[in-house]
């Protein structure tokens, strides 16, 4: 059922973030040629790949507020509950379609930049050092220096903690959601309160092992300057450490959602 859920869940934000997303690739290659050819449609061309990336974000984030808070916290929540679908699921469902949408609006941004660099025809070589002049030289000499297997397998974990950073701040707005939700009146306002409340509480957590990222960091300096292609390493472990402590924020913001939601829910 789960599955069911997501192919609804996919197809109801797509109708509105896939042409959004497809805008922006767009623009980002009229951009990228506009620069190369000199033209004058440059300047209008910036302004409308603007408005499209922030158009993106700010309509990601919008969309997973809306999702969850209309979905099932409205009156569209009467039919959702009636479904023989568990709590768990209905949270697990909007948690990962917020993870997909969140990575595809990633994905698509860093596409739009390299667009924009290969139909600009941009020269790397003031960027850069060694002889690399387009996108594929930077990606072949990465492999040669660092190895292939590295750099891909840091790929992969550099997308995984993207993926559990993007949960846990969804995580956080639906639980936000869910404690405003209870009070009476400026539902609105006291889940923004508690989303800075949150946020807060984080920052403090955090505070108190700041220790631990500090040692990280300064591990990375070292490695650095020992031999850049230890940099990797590093990466490595910055990389699992914030993974590890957004995983344990999220999974404190879903069974605190998930709490209120099977037991304490009151819709309207």
């Amino acid at each position: 059922m789960l599955g069911s859920l997501l192919k609804y869940e996919f197809s109801a934000v797509g109708r509105i973030m896939l042409p959004l997303l497809g805008a922006l690739l767009a623009a980002s290659a009229v951009l990228g040629f506009a620069i190369r050819a000199g033209s004058n449609i440059g300047t209008a061309a910036v302004l409308v790949y603007a408005v499209l990336f922030v158009a993106a974000m700010l309509t990601t984030l919008i969309l997973i507020i809306q999702r969850f808070s209309k979905n099932l916290l409205g009156s569209e929540g009467y039919l959702m509950f009636t479904l023989p679908v568990s709590t768990g699921s209905q949270l697990w469902n909007k948690t990962i379609s917020a993870i997909i949408w969140c990575l595809l609006t990633n994905i698509a941004v860093v596409i739009s930049w390299i667009l924009i660099m290969v139909c600009s025809d941009a020269d790397f070589s003031a960027m850069t050092y060694g002889n690399v002049n387009s996108v594929g030289d930077f990606i072949s000499q990465a492999f040669d220096y660092f190895g292939k297997g590295q750099v891909i397998g840091t790929a992969v974990e550099l997308l995984a903690v993207v993926m559990i950073v993007s949960g846990s701040l969804a995580l956080k707005v639906y639980a936000s959601i869910a404690v405003g939700h209870e009070v009476e009146n400026h539902r609105g306002i006291c889940s923004v309160g508690v989303f800075i409340g949150f946020s807060i509480l984080e920052s403090i957590i955090l505070n108190a092992v700041g220790d631990k990222f500090g040692d990280i960091g300064k591990d990375i300096a070292v490695k650095i300057a020992d031999n850049t292609a230890n940099a990797l390493t590093g990466v490595h472990e910055v990389a699992i450490s914030i993974g590890i402590v957004m995983a344990i924020f999220g999974a404190i913001y879903f069974a605190a959602t998930w709490f209120i939601m099977d037991r304490k829910l009151n819709l309207d």
